[in-house]
């Protein structure tokens, strides 16, 4: 009677849960907010994240400085921190005469260290950091070195012989456990991607079996915004079919799917009122596959609604506001994000600089970095302008600023007593630092003051200043040569999806699926908004859409008609049976070699050549699929060049460039040419068409006349 009765209650607590009144957020609708944690352990798995310094630097003269940043994820509870170094010195030191290096996190100092101790070449130091200074997001390793060659201080200001190295294998490891996640869709994309993903995969994205096109597409733009959060580590998560889910008990599922492909047992996680029919429902529970997975369902009865899910989960700005683990979009909602339009002038403040600031004698400098859209490059007329402000007790004969960009210097002033609490510098950007889409701008002072270089100490004066007002200057240019060095352009344009199509086969297996997510999530890398479209077509003839759009098309030749119809468009062909590539003008093969390579191809469409087409090919499907997983991930896509790439069984990568330059405008016309230029020709056009119409006139006022002289 007892068990009868408590299997009443359940079942009326289930029936509670399910008929919740539910609560609104615009036009989104949510379930009340799951109590506490979910009951099933998590993050019980201590981890290790290292972030290496990546690039040697050089600490100079007498007080050499340098800064390091390392990040912690909101995700992370941090059980211990060690920082190390390898560094190695100058063997002149003077080791009579204290020389110490100060290190510092966040500001606080953390240890001072004798650096006569640390003579070996190279030398290591570990130091244990205190996990209760560590601060979710950006931290700062501080590094500040004071050391002698001698006691005659003037000596050593002027010696090159004074420096002390720290390698690029240096940097902070993080000891970790993840946090439990909630049942809460604001934690999205937590946990289905983290900071560090295992190497084990844990996550995929999920199809039913009998998934159409619709489907597909939804599936591969959740891949694409998934990639999003990858900007540094690998893509680590498969995109497949239900049934070809290997070990689905190890992973976290985001299931997309109409309704009526998901299981009347998933179906039940659903509010029995959803109203599938005109809108789209999005669930979070614990994965019925395995313990301590989690599993989102995406789902509705049609596939724009699918669509708009999906596209939800794209917008960081809305998935932030559902704190529950279930949310319903009606049609009403406007899911797409708020894009500011790209534009040219940046103030400091807006990069989110308040200013920079750098303090003591001699070489100062402070740094910024930035990115603008990998579609655009800069042009001529890009410009640095850099307000500032110094210390009046300078040496004036021998201070000066030097603006750098990626390390090339681009320009420099002299301070003066008369400009100390407001100067200005603008710089313009020269060819050779124009290239490609990161900036990375430095502001370096010699600070110098008369009868002080000879100083033995080192304090915060004198200063300088950076204000927040001061501003980069960016005019740019579409690309119009779509290289892999400006990938993913043009499938994404000023960081939205550009009318990208993915040529599927018409009886698509998991691996064509894999495949194609593999590279929706490289195309995600350079997203900042969820507008642009995303589609997959299985139908070779629908060359309507073809027309209109960037494709993608991966595969065999024996199982992709479009391969196989347009071989002699490729710059690498293949021969009349399509079991091997052909050489070419770049490159000479032989058949059996080139019976095991794999081609990346990014070719002016067939279908339209202002649009593109990026064709992914092999005569075998086991070496495309391992070189698509191993090549199109953040660490090693970089390495391609040019718009034709082979690459063999051992790796090697060929790469060659077909397309010749192009712009969209005659160079001589370019929308941020020079204006002198401009008006040069304007003025040159006028007087020419002035001079010609004067001739003009001139001969018919004399027409007559010189007939009568004819006659």
């Amino acid at each position: 009677m007892r068990i009868k009765k408590l299997r009443v209650i359940i079942t009326l607590l289930s029936m509670i849960s399910l008929l919740a009144p539910p609560c609104f957020l615009g036009s989104v609708r949510a379930e009340p907010e799951a109590a506490g944690q979910l009951s099933i352990p998590f993050g019980a798995e201590e981890l290790t994240f290292f972030t290496p310094y990546n690039q040697a630097v050089t600490l100079k003269g007498v007080f050499g400085a340098s800064d390091f940043y390392f990040n912690v994820d909101e995700n992370w509870m941090v059980k211990s921190a060690d920082l190390t170094l390898h560094i190695s010195q100058s063997q002149l030191v003077d080791r009579s005469f204290l020389s110490t290096l100060n290190i510092f996190l966040n500001g606080t100092p953390v240890s001072t260290l004798d650096l006569t101790n640390y003579m070996d070449d190279p030398s290591t130091i570990h130091l244990s950091l205190d996990p209760g200074k560590i601060i979710t997001g950006v931290n700062n390793i501080k590094l500040q070195a004071y050391r002698r060659l001698s006691d005659e201080p003037c000596v050593d200001d002027v010696s090159n012989a004074n420096w002390v190295n720290i390698h690029a294998d240096s940097g902070v490891s993080i000891q970790y456990t993840d946090r439990a996640p909630t049942l809460k869709i604001s934690q999205f994309p937590y946990p289905f991607f983290k900071t560090v993903q295992d190497v084990n995969l844990d996550t995929a994205v999920v199809v039913a079996d009998n998934a159409k096109e619709g489907e597909m597409s939804a599936a591969l733009e959740m891949s694409a915004y998934l990639g999003k959060y990858a900007k540094t580590g690998d893509i680590l998560f498969d995109t497949v079919f239900l049934g070809a889910l290997s070990k689905r008990d190890r992973k976290n599922i985001i299931y997309v799917s109409r309704r009526e492909n998901i299981s009347a047992e998933l179906l039940a996680s659903f509010p029995s009122d959803t109203d599938f029919a005109n809108g789209a429902a999005i669930k979070l529970i614990n994965s019925p596959y395995g313990a301590g997975r989690y599993l989102l369902l995406i789902t509705a009865d049609n596939d724009s609604d699918l669509t708009r899910a999906v596209k939800f989960l794209g917008n960081a700005a809305l998935v932030s506001q559902v704190d529950s683990g279930y949310c319903y979009i009606d049609r009403n909602i406007d899911i797409l994000t708020k894009d500011e339009p790209f534009e040219s002038s940046f103030s400091f403040s807006k990069l989110g600089y308040n200013g920079l600031g750098v303090y003591g004698m001699f070489r100062q400098s402070a740094d910024i970095a930035f990115k603008i859209p990998k579609n655009r490059m800069l042009d001529e007329a890009s410009a640095i302008t850099v307000n500032f402000r110094y210390s009046d007790n300078l040496d004036f004969d021998r201070s000066l600023l030097t603006v750098y960009i990626k390390d090339i210097p681009v320009g420099s002033k002299k301070l003066l007593s008369e400009r100390a609490n407001h100067d200005s510098l603008t710089v313009t950007i020269p060819k050779e630092a124009r290239k490609g889409n990161y900036i990375r701008l430095r502001l370096s002072f010699d600070l110098m003051i008369k009868d002080a270089w000879c100083t033995l100490r080192q304090d915060e004066m004198p200063w300088a200043y950076a204000t927040e007002d001061s501003s980069v200057y960016l005019p740019t240019l579409q690309i119009a040569t779509n290289l892999f060095d400006t990938f993913p352009t043009p499938f994404v344009i000023d960081n939205q999806l550009n009318n990208v199509l993915f040529i599927l086969p018409q009886r698509p297996i998991s691996s064509d699926l894999n495949n194609a997510g593999k590279v929706a999530a490289m195309l995600g890398r350079d997203l900042e908004s969820n507008h642009g479209t995303l589609k997959v077509s299985f139908d070779f003839n629908n060359t309507e859409e073809f027309s209109t759009s960037n494709l993608i098309a991966i595969g065999t030749p024996q199982r992709q008609a479009i391969i196989r119809e347009n071989n002699s468009a490729l710059y690498y062909q293949y021969e009349p049976d399509f079991t091997y590539f052909l050489s070419n003008e770049k490159t000479q093969l032989l058949p059996q070699y080139a019976k095991g390579l794999v081609s990346f191809q990014l070719i002016n469409s067939v279908y339209n050549t202002k649009m593109a087409m990026l064709i992914l090919t092999s005569p075998d499907a086991a070496p495309l699929e391992k070189q698509i997983k191993n090549i199109f991930q953040p660490s090693l896509f970089p390495t391609l060049s040019g718009d034709g790439v082979l690459i063999d069984n051992a790796g090697k990568v060929i790469g060659n460039r077909f397309k010749k330059e192009s712009s969209d405008k005659p160079s001589f016309w370019r929308e941020a040419m020079d204006t002198k230029i401009k008006t040069f020709l304007l003025v040159f056009v006028l007087a020419a068409l002035l001079v010609l119409l004067t001739l003009i006139l001139f001969l018919r006022k004399n027409r007559k006349f010189v007939i009568k002289q004819a006659k």
